[in-house]
């Protein structure tokens, strides 16, 4: 075979595994045909996004920029360019890019935040308990200097603020936007900007937020008012341990994982781990710890592709952004993910899997707090790595 047609060949079969999800092998393909020198659109295209989703910003850049010459003002390659400059603190940069794409509350914000930057860390770091009367992870943070009890969720991106607490603290709604809750219903959110969160020891400035009516969506379900949530573009700034056994949560700034599994950020807010469900199926999952009562939820399309049994004989529920969720119980007889295998797990079968194709790759579910609980979940955005582990192996 000629060579242009060979590496034409190579290019598709980097495209269609990371059409099926296969981040790792595509990303490995796509790697060498860059190093060899291949700069033809599609290879940047494909080669940048893998790029960004495992947080390698400055190739994801220069790959986007190249695949844009050609493609000049493509949304979707101007969406995933404005990414790129966000999470490397080219506010200014990314602002410019939002307002092309019409995203005017993410541009104002970032225009606001790009003189002195965003998420400005001071301190040692963080170790903060949890609220011992909560079932899920929480803690009481300091924002604007007053106390409020935050939840701890992967599955959300901006730290959430509480309606009525961003109101009597005067944050100035900078736009309108829809949010997208894969285990639960839309909604809308206004952005903002907070001065101050701290966080024990750690004070963080200039944190950008979403602001939500939060106690409402989470009255009943917990025995205290929810006045926020904290979430990946927190975590996403340093290194983040949630420790179920001692129930505490440690934030590092400086500090990287030395070894672990690869952990994926697709767009704003959704970490994804690679698993294997039932020794048969390889798969991505979106790491959700706020999808409480659950170790998984799966579409019907993964589950018949996995073999995974329904639970005939029972009823199923579980929680995710502050509402119950009824759906069809499952069970998974073994589920491996950022390093653990765990077995005979209680899930759902969700319906109307809204990120199943949202970002060009298949994402097969959910991985919740039932997965996850018991170990010491730990959390290297930097890097792109994630570990979970028993008590007494970190």
């Amino acid at each position: 075979m000629p060579e242009s047609r060979m590496t034409k060949h190579e290019i598709k079969t980097a495209a269609e595994l990371f059409a099926g999800g296969r981040l790792t092998p595509a990303s490995d393909l796509a790697g060498i045909l860059w190093a060899e020198g291949e700069r033809s659109p599609e290879l940047a295209v494909l080669y940048g996004e893998l790029a960004l989703l495992g947080n390698r910003l400055d190739q994801a850049e220069a790959a986007l920029r190249i695949a844009l010459e050609e493609l000049a003002g493509h949304p979707r390659l101007t969406g995933l360019l404005a990414e790129t400059l966000r999470r490397a603190g080219r506010l200014g940069e990314a602002a410019g890019l939002y307002r092309r794409l019409g995203r005017l509350g993410p541009a104002e914000k970032l225009a606001l935040l790009a003189p002195l930057g965003w998420y400005r860390l001071s301190g040692a770091g963080a170790e903060i308990p949890w609220l011992p009367d909560s079932d899920l992870p929480a803690v009481e943070v300091l924002v604007n200097g007053s106390p409020a009890r935050f939840i701890l969720d992967t599955g959300v991106g901006e730290t959430l603020l509480d309606r009525g607490i961003a109101e009597r603290l005067g944050l100035e709604s900078l736009g309108v936007e829809p949010i997208h809750f894969p285990a639960g219903p839309a909604g809308e959110v206004d952005h903002g900007i907070l001065s101050e969160l701290q966080l024990d020891a750690l004070l963080v400035r200039g944190v950008p937020v979403q602001i939500h009516p939060v106690r409402e969506s989470f009255a009943g379900l917990l025995p205290f008012p929810v006045d926020g949530v904290l979430g990946t573009g927190l975590f996403s700034q340093v290194q983040t341990s949630l420790d179920y056994p001692r129930r505490r949560l440690r934030l590092s700034p400086g500090r990287r994982l030395a070894a672990g599994e690869p952990l994926y950020l697709a767009g704003e807010q959704h970490p994804l781990v690679e698993a294997r469900l039932n020794d048969r199926l390889d798969t991505l999952l979106f790491l959700d710890i706020g999808m409480s009562g659950a170790a998984l939820a799966l579409p019907l399309s993964t589950a018949r592709l996995a073999n995974v049994d329904l639970a005939l004989d029972q009823e199923g529920e579980g929680y995710g952004v502050g509402q119950a969720l009824q759906a069809q119980p499952i069970r998974c007889r073994s589920l491996s993910a950022a390093g653990r295998t765990r077995r005979d797990l209680a899930g759902m079968l969700i319906r109307g899997f809204k990120l199943e194709r949202r970002f060009g790759f298949r994402i097969g579910g959910l991985l919740g707090d039932g997965f996850v609980r018991g170990g010491l979940l730990e959390l290297d955005f930097s890097n792109g790595l994630v570990r979970l582990s028993e008590p007494g192996e970190e």
